[in-house]
């Protein structure tokens, strides 16, 4: 009987917690959405975000931004991770914060994502830009 019970704790215990996150999964999906970014191809962006991200603007309004962010900063050259941390909210969502530094051809960004896991899949909850020189 208190094998039973203390399984029974450990399981609602396990079915209660955030997903565990993983560097690599989180690493390439950032990657794959700036290079996705880089190539123009903004219907495939949307499947890289939570839907709560995919709210705060429209389909449009996006794809506006994402196309002028391309001709000011030009295309990417080089990406380079610099820095990499997890978050863990106790009864929340934990989340990786991954930090990149962007070399395009007219102007470098550092650009932070945070990323988390989403119906199972890895996704970008939040993202900042900030132009550097080059």
């Amino acid at each position: 009987m208190k094998k039973n019970i203390l399984f029974i704790a450990l399981f609602a215990l396990a079915a209660c917690s955030s997903p565990n996150l993983e560097f690599s999964p989180a690493k390439q999906k950032v990657e794959s959405l700036i290079k996705d970014i880089d190539k123009d191809k903004f219907k495939e962006v949307s499947d890289y975000y939570t839907e709560q991200f995919l709210n705060s603007e429209t389909f449009e309004a996006r794809t506006a931004k994402f196309k002028q962010f391309n001709e000011i900063y030009g295309k990417v050259v080089q990406i380079t991770l610099i820095d990499s941390s997890k978050t863990e909210k106790k009864g929340g969502e934990n989340s990786l914060i991954l930090t990149y530094r962007i070399k395009h051809e007219r102007l470098s960004t550092v650009e932070v994502f945070n990323v988390v896991k989403d119906g199972g899949d890895y996704k970008i909850a939040g993202q900042s830009i900030k132009s550097t020189e080059n």
